[in-house]
């Protein structure tokens, strides 16, 4: 896993700023909070979709989401990718230029997890600052910057 964040965050980065840091959450009451914040946003929303939408595709996408929702809790590992800051009226351009940094580390760390055949990775997920569960205080530090392989 460390060998594959070190790759996504060779990513070119919007005004060279790399505002943000990853947190991997291996601890299961925490991984279970995360889980639970994540489907009861999204669940009915989902169902709904994979119900009702007339496209087979997404029709797919939204029944393999709710299929990853019921399961978040039991991964052995959740990886988050964190901006450092807000943008609440912030212009647009702000914006948009941190998460035009993020977003392709997030990508570029799925992919490096899913060129390694026994590595199963879902999507990415946002979860409002008000009701992400406090994670231990942790030393967030770049993955290039870890020499023993620790974050």
């Amino acid at each position: 896993m460390l060998e594959c964040l070190r790759l996504a965050v060779q990513v070119p980065t919007a005004s060279n700023d790399e505002n943000w840091r990853w947190i991997v959450v291996a601890d299961p009451d925490l991984r279970r909070e995360l889980a639970e914040i994540d489907s009861s946003g999204v669940v009915s929303y989902l169902a709904n979709l994979a119900a009702t939408e007339s496209d087979r595709q997404t029709r797919r996408v939204a029944v393999s989401a709710v299929r990853l929702t019921n399961i978040l809790a039991r991964v052995p590992v959740l990886v988050i990718p964190c901006i450092e800051g807000r943008f609440d009226g912030a212009p647009n351009a702000i914006a948009a230029s941190a998460y035009g940094s993020i977003m392709p580390a997030a990508w570029s760390f799925l992919l490096a997890l899913r060129s390694r055949d026994s590595v199963r990775c879902g999507p990415c997920s946002t979860y409002p600052v008000s009701r992400t569960p406090r994670l231990p205080r942790v030393s967030c530090r770049h993955p290039s910057d870890s020499p023993d392989g620790h974050l």
